[in-house]
This record gives C-alpha cells, sequence and structure tokens, in this order.
C-alpha cells in the first residue's frame, strides 16, 4: 500500500529490526520508549512470538519514514495486507 511518512525513529541500534512499516524490539521497555514519540504507532501482543520479540507497528497508511514522503510498502496493519484478492478465469467453450 502507499504510506505517508509518520518520522522516523532515531534509536541508534536499539531496534534489531528497522523497517518502515514495522520496527521489532528486544524488551517492551525499549520498545515503550519508542511507542511513547509515536503515538499513532501499535504496539503489538507479543502472543505467538518469540520470547524476545516485541514488535511496533506503524498504524493504517503510516510508515517510520521521514515525515512528507510517501513510499510503497508492505508488513503492516492495514486492510489491504489481510484481504487476498481471488480471480477466476473460464475459458467459455461455443
Amino acid at each position: 500500500i502507499e504510506c505517508r511518512g509518520a518520522g522516523r525513529p532515531s534509536e541508534g541500534v536499539v531496534a534489531d529490526t528497522r523497517g518502515e512499516r514495522a520496527r521489532i524490539y528486544p524488551s517492551p521497555e525499549l520498545r515503550q520508549g519508542v511507542a511513547e514519540k509515536f503515538p499513532a504507532a501499535v504496539e503489538w501482543q507479543q502472543i505467538g512470538l518469540p520470547a524476545e520479540f516485541f514488535p511496533l507497528l506503524a498504524d493504517g497508511e503510516d510508515a517510520f519514514i521521514k515525515p512528507g514522503e510517501t513510499t510503497v510498502a508492505h508488513g503492516g496493519i492495514a486492510i489491504e495486507e489481510v484481504l487476498v484478492p481471488l480471480v477466476k478465469i473460464e475459458r467459455r467453450t461455443r
């Protein structure tokens, strides 16, 4: 989906993974510190994830890039990330 910049966290090496739509932190405290600066971001629940895997996701069509920039990305929690279109093509016989 096309995403708009909500700001890039300046966290140094705190995040294990630094994507445009998701950041992964090794502890809930580190994630919360960044989440406080990005109130629209979602602190994703850790259910089913590894013990030291605390995701922070960009909300809606936001991305962790410079404000005013746009990008096409995937990996967020927008409805477009969940729905998969299905097209059925059939040949007609005459």
